[in-house]
């Protein structure tokens, strides 16, 4: 599997010599360039599993290129990580809602709610998750 892994990193590098980082992952996401954005997030999380940056380049990059679920997926992983990062939480919900998955987007609001309760964004969009699914009198 690492004989794999570093296959992988050699061919990417090979095509595009340049240093993989954050930054340069963040920049090809800005210029629209988002599998390759993609791409450097899967190399950079290699070396460094836990970042929470790398998690929500990915996860933009993917529902950029219309891979919403992987996108769900990839912040799970993340959530995995770091429990107590309500950006997190976040971000997945607003994914569980273009999945038209109101009740998941719900409980992932609140969790964000949470653990930071100042939080206005997650505030704002519980309720608006809590009226969309007619939960009147808990939005």
């Amino acid at each position: 599997m690492r004989l794999r892994i570093l296959a992988y990193f050699l061919l990417v590098l090979s095509c595009n010599p340049k240093k993989v980082t954050i930054e340069n992952a963040m920049e090809e996401y800005k210029n629209g360039n988002f599998e390759l954005a993609n791409k450097y997030c899967d190399l950079l999380l290699m070396v460094d599993s836990i970042n929470r940056t790398i998690y929500l380049i990915k996860s933009n990059s993917l529902i950029k290129s219309n891979k919403t679920p992987q996108a769900f997926k990839t912040l799970s992983v993340a959530i995995s990580m770091n429990k107590k990062d309500a950006e997190l939480y976040f971000e997945r919900a607003r994914i569980s809602e273009q999945m038209d998955n109101l009740d998941f987007a719900i409980i992932d609001y609140k969790m964000a709610l949470q653990i930071d309760s100042s939080y206005f964004e997650a505030c704002n969009n519980l309720a608006n998750a809590l009226y969309l699914s007619h939960n009147f009198e808990e939005a």
